[in-house]
């Protein structure tokens, strides 16, 4: 897409002289560009259980055992780690977009990354032997 084609999307469509129409590839880059985020955010958005029927599910549920030990975890890191590993497993952001997300240096993606899952794996281990800290 030209920028020309691309400052018409912010454009209200009253302020728009022409019909605005994406061409197959316009629209592919588009959708490869921002859907995986949308889908993300929405399912976010959707995802909230009616109240108590986190009460009515079975105890015994591996997988939500396993989800609450991690958003347990998660909600004692710090912001940033909690943003690298959001970005990174949740979005699929490359680091370089991470980069650009949280105005870090490309390079030190990796390391801060690397850094967040050990400790979320820390303490999910913790969790897991019962240790809290």
């Amino acid at each position: 897409m030209t920028s020309t084609r691309i400052d018409l999307l912010a454009l209200p469509a009253a302020d728009s002289a022409e019909t605005f129409v994406l061409r197959e590839d316009e629209f592919r880059l588009l959708y490869d560009r921002t859907s995986r985020a949308l889908w993300v955010y929405l399912h976010r958005l959707t995802l909230d259980e009616p109240a108590g029927a986190a009460l009515q599910r079975s105890a015994g549920d591996p997988a939500h055992g396993d989800r609450t030990d991690v958003h347990r975890a998660m909600g004692r890191m710090r912001d940033r780690d909690q943003q690298l590993l959001w970005l990174a497993y949740a979005e699929g952001s490359s680091h370089d977009e991470i980069a650009a997300s949280l105005g870090l240096r490309p390079s030190s993606v990796r390391t801060l990354l690397f850094r967040a899952r050990r400790r979320l794996a820390s303490l999910l281990s913790r969790s897991s032997s019962g240790g809290q800290r």
